[in-house]
């Protein structure tokens, strides 16, 4: 399990998503119960910072422990 700490863990997230060569989209609603719009505002827009709630439902499934800064 990744463990990382880090100032803005939306950025972690997506690098990670990168790396495991997958889309933005797969960690919404399907899978994590977090709608696309949410998910967009959070990681393109950074209108708002990802909720210990919705880390943690990625955190689970994603199989990672990203914490935020």
């Amino acid at each position: 399990m990744a463990t990382k700490q880090v100032e803005d863990v939306r950025d972690e997230i997506l690098a990670h998503l990168k790396e495991i060569q997958r889309p933005l989209a797969w960690i919404t609603e399907e899978n994590t119960g977090i709608p696309y719009s949410a998910i967009y505002a959070m990681f393109k827009q950074k209108t708002y910072t990802v909720s210990e709630e919705n880390l943690k439902k990625i955190n689970t499934f994603l199989g990672t422990d990203f914490k935020q800064g």
